[in-house]
């Protein structure tokens, strides 16, 4: 009786630390979850991160074409600034030259009195007048153009430049968004493959102590099972019951002795996913050609 109470101590012993083994292979199993979990958890804090840069690439295109647009009309207001410019340098020079026709001619001529000299001057500087009016109304009118062009092409100048300074600025919020997301990217895969190797290699140690243990509780528990039928020949109470019994323990076989209550499910460790990254690193092909 004592003996079989040891056996039976021992039994339930070797149950038990089967019970402990398969919880320390479900908890090394578990943790491949945790180091998912700590992946997902940067992955989160990198959403916003990714929705302002989102929200910037929508506003960016518009930038791009009001900048397109401002471009053109710089080009016009150059362009208009330029021709005035040019046209108020021809009117200038028409007009020095038609004025440069008309000379001094205050010399009073032979046999002319005073009165036919200021009817001649009259007449003289009269015509250059009707000649000299309309090159200087022209040149008037340019210098007022001109300052119009010029005002208008500083103020688009001005206006491209702001808005071409204001979609750098986007674009300069747009890469350090993306590379902000990317690194967090970058140091969480890093971080999950990490943990996912050191998970990994305590589940495989375990795996091997918890295998070599299991194979010996098992080879116990057979040899026990074989002490308990070798004991019940000592109960035997008649010579012809005693050879009836240890024959019966000596064709025991391997294969008839259940160790199923010793097995281990070893599970089945996750396949290591690809860790999911963004493509979109500035200065990469795809994101330059987006």
């Amino acid at each position: 009786r004592t003996i079989n109470a040891s056996i039976k101590a021992m039994f339930t012993g070797m149950i038990a630390t089967t019970a402990s083994n398969q919880r320390i292979l479900k908890s090394d199993i578990k943790a491949f979850s945790k180091c998912k979990n700590k992946m997902w958890a940067v992955y989160d804090k990198t959403i916003p991160i990714e929705r302002d840069f989102w929200i910037l690439g929508e506003i960016y295109p518009r930038c791009i074409a009001a900048e397109e647009a401002l471009w053109d009309k710089m080009r016009v207001a150059n362009k208009i600034e330029a021709t005035t410019k040019k046209e108020l340098k021809v009117a200038r020079k028409l007009l020095k030259v038609a004025g440069a026709r008309c000379k001094n001619t205050c010399s009073v001529l032979a046999e002319e009195n005073y009165g036919e000299q200021l009817d001649r001057l009259q007449e003289y500087y009269g015509d250059c007048k009707k000649k000299l009016d309309p090159l200087w109304k022209k040149k008037e009118e340019l210098v007022a153009s001109y300052a119009k062009a010029l005002w208008n092409k500083m103020h688009s100048n001005a206006k491209y430049n702001l808005m071409m300074d204001k979609c750098k600025l986007i674009a300069f919020d747009m890469n350090t968004k993306k590379c902000q997301a990317v690194h967090k990217f970058r140091t969480a895969c890093g971080g999950y493959a990490t943990c996912w190797r050191e998970t990994l290699r305590i589940y495989n140690k375990d795996r091997r102590w918890i295998g070599r243990q299991e194979n010996e509780m098992k080879t116990e528990w057979r040899a026990l099972h074989r002490i308990q039928c070798f004991l019940l020949v000592l109960d035997a109470k008649d010579d012809k019951e005693n050879k009836k019994q240890l024959d019966i323990c000596i064709k025991i076989k391997r294969s008839d002795i259940d160790t199923s209550p010793l097995n281990i499910d070893y599970l089945k460790v996750p396949a290591k996913p690809k860790c999911p990254q963004d493509p979109w690193c500035p200065c990469s092909s795809a994101y330059m050609n987006w």
